[in-house]
């Protein structure tokens, strides 16, 4: 006797099997509905609070749904200059939600892809050779492992250590002066600053202090220039006398290393601890938004590398910035591993972070300790995520165990293609996706036939909001994360 199909079930059928047109609900299931959020940054400054609406109208939006032949149904969405989008009729249960290279797993119709930034939005980068000349007096007495930090409220990532881009220009044992330190801006990459539009410089000294075999530094010392305008292309050169902070603040620099022993198998089977640090720093915005920019350095320890607990005692230092900059303590272990891209004949390193920020000062009966481990037996296509295997399809399926240590609120995969270029193996991210589920199914199009990847696997722990409803609002701290790095893998030509 012929099978006879009602008219709707023949068209769900048709449609199935088609892998192009919507995965229509079962009779009597919930209909479809628009997924709509908004893409607004606000911007904190000096001045304030602004939101900017981001406009969208050239941005990739779409859903991804399981089903149909090739894995997935793609529903595209389209936004609008005022930072808001549609995606239209979405079936309900969990889908990949695409923001450009952004891929979210959510059940949710309504998206929130708001963030919060910090600086002006017109801060840019010396662009051509442009000449930071440091004539400074008032320093302490310099030694070789002293540093001398460069930060700037208003301007988003106006942080770093000069003698990373000017060593040869250091001070001499003993001198109490920079006379004529002169740095191309450009090779810096940090914005160029006007306090003209409110923004804040300062140059400070963190002097070293010997406890026993280690060396920690302390801020002791700020030049705070009241006008200062670099302009790209020319010539600016800053005159003052650094200001003796007083060393009325203290924190015990205590940290509990001996996990790191058991992490870093975890991170992979070859990676290889780069360097360990320990520090207390202070953002400008206020600790509610979490890390949005960089950070102003209060007290820095980069200890010999170890997974003995480290206590370097009761460390005084200055704090001159204002009393509402909140502090933040925090450590961090950085891993590597080495990849060969086939084709070359040089390897090159990807870094695996584990780090903890917290609020709470430590103490020597509550030392520091790494909040989140690692995940732990990752897979890729059902086999070991740290062999490398070739022939992959191109929606794969990661997964992993949950850490041992810490309940995290996230995982964030990063994917990186890996290539030769003139004999050098070089990497570029492609994509991110972000899940709560200890698994995922890569979405379509995001690997390509006959191409090399890497992934790295980020558990994050923080107060954050819903993460598959509320996608890039950083949480408040404390947060904690912990990455792993998987072999090398290739997809089928």
């Amino acid at each position: 006797m012929p099978i006879r199909f009602s008219l709707p079930t023949l068209g769900r059928i048709a449609l199935s099997l088609c892998g192009c047109a919507l995965v229509l609900p079962a009779a009597g299931g919930p209909r479809p509905k628009d997924v709509t959020g908004t893409r607004i940054l606000t911007r904190i400054t000096t001045g304030g609070e602004t939101p900017e609406p981001q406009d969208l109208s050239t941005a990739t939006l779409a859903a991804h749904v399981p089903g149909g032949l090739a894995g997935y149904t793609t529903i595209p969405g389209t936004g609008a200059a005022d930072g808001t989008f549609v995606v239209p009729a979405v079936p309900s249960g969990s889908f990949w939600f695409q923001f450009n290279s952004i891929y979210v797993w959510t059940q949710h119709h309504k998206l929130d892809l708001d963030a919060f930034v910090y600086g002006r939005a017109n801060a840019a980068p010396a662009l051509n050779p442009t000449s930071q000349v440091f004539a400074v007096t008032g320093l302490a007495p310099w030694a070789a492992t002293d540093i001398l930090q460069w930060y700037s409220t208003n301007v988003t990532n106006a942080y770093g250590y000069l003698g990373d881009y000017g060593p040869a220009q250091e001070p001499l044992p003993g001198d109490t002066a920079l006379a004529g330190y002169n740095l191309d801006w450009s090779n810096t990459g940090f914005p160029l600053v006007d306090t003209a539009q409110g923004d804040g410089p300062s140059l400070t000294q963190l002097k070293s202090v010997v406890a026993g075999a280690e060396t920690y530094n302390t801020l002791s010392g700020i030049f705070q220039p009241a006008a200062l305008t670099q302009v790209d292309g020319l010539t600016n050169t800053l005159n003052g006398t650094m200001i003796a902070v007083p060393q009325n603040k203290k924190v015990r620099l205590a940290w509990t290393r001996s996990l790191s022993a058991g992490f870093q198998p975890q991170v992979n089977p070859a990676a290889l601890p780069i360097f360990q640090r320990m520090s207390v720093h202070t953002p400008p915005w206020g600790v509610k938004r979490g890390f949005i920019a960089a950070t102003v350095d209060l007290v820095n320890a980069y200890p010999a590398l170890g997974t003995t607990d480290l206590d370097l005692g009761e460390a005084r230092y200055g704090n001159p910035f204002d009393a509402s900059w909140k502090k933040v303590y925090s450590i961090t272990d950085v891993y590597r591993v080495n990849y060969l891209a086939p084709g070359a004949t040089t390897a090159r390193p990807l870094n695996a972070t584990l780090a903890t920020n917290a609020r709470q000062k430590p103490t020597q009966a509550a030392p520091m300790a790494q909040s989140v481990g690692p995940v732990t037996g990752l897979t890729i296509a059902g086999s070991d995520g740290f062999i490398p295997q070739a022939g992959l399809g191109l929606t794969p399926v990661l997964a992993w165990n949950a850490p041992g240590r810490g309940n995290p609120s996230v995982y964030s995969v990063a994917v990186y293609r890996v290539f030769a270029q003139s004999g050098i193996t070089r990497f570029a991210q492609v994509g991110t996706c972000l899940t709560r589920e200890t698994s995922l199914t890569m979405p379509p199009a995001l690997l390509q036939p006959g191409q090399n990847y890497v992934f790295r696997v980020r558990a994050v722990e923080t107060t954050i909001h819903d993460s598959s409803k509320v996608i890039f609002r950083n949480g408040t701290f404390p947060s904690s994360t912990a990455e792993v790095l998987s072999a090398m893998v290739s997809t089928a030509p």
